[in-house]
């Protein structure tokens, strides 16, 4: 018994063993479908066929709508991160939030990790070992918490879309999107800045007699960025190293 031949356009991906498999080098997705393999005795005129189905996963790829994202810190304010992936069969997407693991780790400090290509399709290679490489130094540097829909946050239901409610300061730093199939995993980092309004922490009213040598008058503000305070009286507003001749003052923070 025999194996049939089958003809290809030609190409160095496709190629016939000597065994009798056909092997495909550097698989694309145009490549799936239903091949046909076929056995002959042509003497005897005898045969047989079966069918294979080949399904290509492809590899996850991500979009990230806005790299870094603004935020205020008001009350009641929310935000949104957002990204979109493709990829065979569709990906599944989740969000987690990047710490650093030490604020003093080093990279150094990290082990030494060498990628070898060796001969074959260099573009599945280069994306595969890169890919592991990726995830290993992420997994090294970072400790990422996996969010999840509640009180605090909001995914939609592809979980592309990621809502931050009542953003604080705290909600601040790098977000990792993570898409993930069958064929592997992509991650792509979205920063988030968030600014916080002025607010008057502290204010020394102070009583002073009319022939007091010196007053001062105390006004602490926090904010970022760090509120620059002003100080006016009536309609009057002094700026700073300012000589004047009045004690008492209003304050006011831009």
């Amino acid at each position: 018994m025999g194996f049939k031949t089958f003809l290809f356009p030609a190409s160095v991906r496709f190629r016939m063993l000597d065994n009798g498999h056909l092997q495909i080098r550097g698989i694309k997705k145009t490549d799936e479908g239903v091949y046909n393999c076929e056995a002959r005795v042509a003497a005897r005129g005898e045969i047989d066929y079966k069918k294979i189905t080949v399904v290509v996963n492809v590899f996850p790829t991500i979009r990230v709508r806005q790299s870094e994202v603004n935020a205020t810190a008001d009350i009641g304010s929310s935000t949104m991160l957002a990204c979109d992936a493709d990829g065979f069969p569709d990906p599944i997407i989740t969000w987690a939030q990047c710490f650093m693991k030490s604020s003093t780790h080093q990279m150094e400090d990290l082990p030494t990790l060498s990628l070898y290509l060796h001969e074959g399709p260099r573009e599945h290679l280069d994306r595969e070992h890169i890919n592991i490489f990726t995830f290993w130094l992420f997994s090294e540097l970072f400790n990422n918490i996996a969010l999840e829909s509640g009180e605090k946050y909001i995914l939609n239901e592809d979980g592309s879309e990621l809502t931050i409610k009542d953003v604080k300061k705290v909600d601040e730093g790098d977000y990792a999107c993570v898409a993930k199939n069958k064929a592997g995993m992509k991650t792509e980092e979205v920063s988030l800045n968030v600014f916080v309004p002025p607010k008057i922490t502290y204010l020394n009213n102070q009583t002073a007699s009319e022939f007091d040598e010196l007053v001062t008058l105390t006004c602490e503000a926090s904010g970022d960025p760090t509120p620059t305070i002003s100080w006016s009286f009536e309609n009057r507003i002094f700026t700073e190293g300012e000589q004047v001749p009045f004690h008492l003052f209003h304050c006011f923070s831009v």
